[in-house]
């Protein structure tokens, strides 16, 4: 009987010492991703609680992060703490100073908190008809260059490697009768493509630009903000993409806001 209850003792023993060591663990793990915490507000209305790069959109509770204090981002400058006010009527982000008065933007615009981001400006220059053949052939996409309404890219360092890398936005026109939608990126040569839409349907495809460039975790790696809009007012997101291995991933989901 002794023998039975020295064991029962030791079980109790080693489940409350298991027990300690996933508490500790846990809360180690909790530490680690209290730095890696932040709340990201994006223009149009895109209210995202993220851990590292785990975010949950929380867009519907606007109530709960409505008219208060932010570090603020507009046209890709940091302009410091002020409160963001959001116009459900007119579907519309006001900025207001310590004194109420109001802050204009021109562009671009997004609000967070928990991570010290830095903004860059968006510079985005044509694309030429050669380099577009040779972006399109690369990445065997059969369009006819007579359909393209709208080709840019934007150059920068985006893997802080130290050297240059570029991302193209190619979309149709709305006349066109196939419609697409390319994101792509290239560093140094090795292509590949961020986001891709095709159909006959235009009310399928949108068209999209980069709104804001950031890096979010000051290291050097730059992440980025694609504006998506649908024709015929079906809606428009903000989808935020950053760097895995040589690869842009997106963070968050497409999540149509109609205004």
């Amino acid at each position: 009987m002794e023998k039975k209850n020295n064991f029962e003792i030791m079980i109790i023993m080693f489940l409350l010492l298991f027990s300690f060591i996933m508490y500790g663990l846990y809360l180690v793990i909790e530490k680690y991703y209290e730095k890696y915490t932040y709340t990201l507000i994006l223009d149009p209305l895109t209210i995202l609680e993220c851990k590292k790069w785990k975010c949950i959109d929380k867009t519907s509770n606007i109530n709960e992060y409505n008219n208060k204090e932010y570090n603020v981002s507009i046209d890709g400058q940091d302009i410091g703490k002020y409160t963001l006010y959001y116009d459900n009527n007119l579907s519309k982000f006001y900025i207001f100073d310590n004194n109420n008065n109001s802050i204009k933007y021109e562009d671009s615009l997004y609000g967070y908190n928990g991570s010290n981001i830095k903004s860059y400006m968006v510079n985005s220059t044509d694309i030429g008809q050669d380099e577009m053949y040779d972006i399109l052939g690369k990445n065997k996409l059969s369009v006819n260059i007579n359909d393209i309404s709208y080709s840019k890219k934007i150059i920068d360092d985006f893997d802080n490697d130290g050297k240059y890398e570029e991302i193209y936005t190619i979309m149709s026109s709305i006349e066109s009768s196939n419609y697409f939608n390319y994101l792509i990126y290239n560093d140094e040569g090795k292509y590949s493509i961020i986001f891709k839409q095709e159909n006959t349907d235009s009310l399928k495809v949108g068209s999209g630009i980069i709104s804001n460039v950031m890096d979010i975790f000051n290291d050097g790696k730059k992440e980025f903000v694609y504006r998506l809009i649908y024709y015929d007012k079906l809606g428009e997101c903000n989808i935020v993409y950053r760097l895995k291995g040589n690869k842009f991933v997106s963070v968050n989901e497409c999540n149509l806001k109609n205004n």
